[in-house]
């Protein structure tokens, strides 16, 4: 909006410029006259006056009057080309840029308006202020109430400056209009940008979003929005770009609105999730906490639950100190194929089944770094003690300590590679308490993040294994294992199928005939002769075993998992019998092979932060070719077909 009090005032200037005397040829006469007509209001004669001066040396005077005397009987556009003529000619004259300025601005072309408004007030500082002042109302006008509002700041300044007090007022004054008018254009593009991005989200188009999201939150920056919506829409981006898996970008823009709004429970939870997925363990877990303790709706309540299961299954890889420890009571309906002894006098019990108590404890230290990049030291202990008569089972209970070093080093974010070592140390019993075996597990793993969830392991280790009980010496030797295993992870689904070979090198057992029970009729032909004294059975095998299993996170803290396993054993070595005599092998029998089929099924529930109780049943299926109810030699006295059942409840702890 002009001020044509003020353009009024800044032509008298122009007209106390003009030169006081000058030779009548030169047009400084009728310049004189036309600025006393333009005073005394009588445009016409001003403008014929000017008009007779546009010839001579001052042209660029006479244009700026006769432009104004246009101007003031509303002959616009003559009026605005008569000031472009004035500026052409006095590029140096902030009067000229002022008046086309004032011209413009009338005509409604507010863009070139402010931009000659703008010439004048870098031309001349004494016109800055107001040709600053009517610039913003230009920007105004555009709708460009941001820079209205700057200019309209600067205008003060500069009055303020100059002691134009009445300028300055009359700045400050429309600066509060303005910028309350902007505060509530800027609210309500944030809305409508807002809104586009939700209903972008809805229809998957991740990409739209992120630039709707951006566009509000550059608006909130521009009107200085408050904190709680500018929380909201940083919220909303990360979001977008968790969606559109752009983890670095989400993690900032989350973490700034739970910074911005530290009270919000879903945006804690949204953090949790984008920290979960960029494997950062421990900072997912204090954000879900954080967001259960704030109150989230049932939904997401459910769902960061399940989210704290899961990394409850993960607590010793990010914790720099942790300490796992569980106990449980099951029961085993056959304990001589536990495979925790192995032994060829299972024939001779009368008891086979009984229940068992366990316990386990994990202490880990991570010396230095972390899951991806370090070094931990772990400490672990299992006790499995079957109650039963110290006569028949408890040779099966069985007690292990190992110390386990773990180095990783992951040159690539796809790639990490670490080396295990572990030596350990068994005891057997509970009621005959004594040293089982010793040994040396180590082996280096090779593991590949593909990308989408994908992750591959390739994993060999080689066990050293020497008995420390005379009576199963021949268990010493070696094994030497290979895994292969791709992982899809979800997000509350865990997919994975695997495949294994192990190679078990240890020695051949040698066990009296008179101590075995064969399934034959007294002085039977199937039955060994009385010249026997040894059957030797070897223990040595090449296995292959496939895997598959699946594990899912579910509402009420609960985890549920299923694992099938396919192996196929066979030994290495026959079974024979050794005579005394001349003659020391008696009959013998083909290597063994076994098909095992096992079924394990697990349901565990978290109680806060530290506390879990879990189910779990298994199957185990063998089928072998030694079957006693039909014998094929005096060899066939231990059936290995068999159908073996472990059930058992535990609750665990982990700090």
């Amino acid at each position: 909006m002009i001020d044509i009090a003020l353009v009024a005032g800044c032509v008298a200037a122009a007209s106390s410029q003009a030169p006081a005397a000058a030779a009548p040829d030169d047009g400084t006469a009728l310049i004189s006259k036309a600025q006393i007509a333009l005073r005394a209001e009588d445009y016409p004669r001003a403008e014929s006056l000017a008009a007779q001066a546009t010839l001579g040396p001052q042209a660029g005077q006479a244009w700026l009057i006769l432009g104004m005397a246009r101007f003031r009987q509303r002959e616009l556009e003559p009026a605005r080309a008569a000031f472009a003529l004035a500026a052409s000619l006095d590029p140096a004259s902030a009067i000229a840029e002022f008046d086309l300025g004032s011209a413009l601005f009338e005509l409604a072309r507010f863009a070139d308006a402010k931009t000659a408004y703008l010439a004048a007030a870098a031309l001349d500082p004494t016109i800055a202020p107001l040709a600053t002042y009517d610039a913003a109302f230009a920007a105004v006008k555009l709708d460009d109430l941001a820079l209205g509002v700057i200019l309209l700041q600067s205008a003060k300044d500069l009055s303020l400056k100059l002691g134009r007090t009445s300028l300055a007022q009359k700045s400050e004054e429309a600066l509060q209009a303005v910028t309350q008018e902007r505060i509530s254009e800027g609210q309500a593009r944030i809305r409508e940008l807002a809104k586009r991005g939700r209903d972008d989200l809805r229809d998957a188009r991740t990409g739209t979003a992120i630039e709707d999201y951006r566009a509000a939150l550059a608006e909130a920056d521009a009107i200085a929005a408050p904190a709680v919506d500018q929380a909201e829409l940083r919220f909303g981006l990360g979001y977008a770009e968790l969606r559109s898996d752009q983890l670095p970008a989400s993690l900032q823009d989350l973490g700034e609105a739970v910074r911005l709004a530290p009270s919000e429970a879903a945006f804690h939870f949204m953090l949790g999730l984008a920290e979960e997925r960029s494997d950062l363990s421990g900072r997912a877990w204090d954000d879900f906490q954080q967001s259960l303790a704030l109150g989230l709706s049932k939904g997401d309540r459910e769902r960061a639950d399940r989210y704290l299961s899961l990394l409850w299954d993960r607590r010793l890889e990010w914790q720099k100190v942790a300490l796992e420890a569980h106990a449980g009571f099951g029961y085993d309906s056959d304990v001589p194929e536990s495979g925790v002894v192995v032994t060829a006098s299972s024939s001779g019990l009368t008891q086979t089944s009984a229940p068992y108590v366990s316990a386990d404890l994990e202490a880990e230290w991570r010396v230095l770094g972390n899951d991806r990049d370090g070094l931990s030291l772990e400490y672990r202990f299992n006790q499995l003690a079957y109650l039963s008569p110290p006569d028949q089972l408890d040779v099966y209970s069985l007690q292990e300590h190992a110390l386990e070093i773990e180095g990783v080093w992951s040159p690539r974010a796809w790639l990490s590679l670490s080396l295990e070592v572990r030596p350990f140390v068994q005891f057997e019993g509970i009621a005959n308490f004594g040293p089982f075996q010793t040994g040396l597990f180590l082996g280096p793993e090779i593991t590949v993040r593909e990308g989408l969830g994908f992750e591959s392991s390739l994993r060999y280790a080689h066990t050293f294994k020497q008995s420390l009980d005379p009576n199963y010496a021949y268990l010493s030797g070696n094994r030497d294992d290979l895994w292969v295993r791709e992982t899809l992870r979800l997000t509350v689904w865990r997919l994975w199928i695997g495949y294994r070979f192990e190679l078990e090198q240890v020695g051949v057992e040698s066990t009296s005939v008179d101590s075995l029970s064969f399934p034959c009729p007294t002085a039977s032909v199937l039955c060994p002769p009385p010249s026997a004294e040894n059957y030797l059975i070897p223990y040595s095998y090449a296995s292959q075993e496939a895997s598959a299993g699946a594990a899912v996170y579910l509402p009420w803290a609960l985890r549920a998992s299923l694992d099938l396993r396919y192996e196929y054993r066979p030994y290495q070595g026959d079974s024979y019998l050794q005579g005394t005599g001349p003659k020391g092998l008696i009959s013998y029998r083909r290597p063994r092979t076994d098909n095992r089929y096992t079924a394990e099924a697990s349901l565990r529930r978290l109680f806060g932060q530290h506390l879990s109780v879990s189910l779990q049943y298994s199957v185990f299926v063998n089928t072998s070719d030694i079957d006693n109810t039909k014998p094929a030699t005096e060899l066939d006295y231990d059936d290995k077909n068999y159908v073996k059942q472990v059930a058992e409840i535990s609750v665990g702890t982990e700090w």
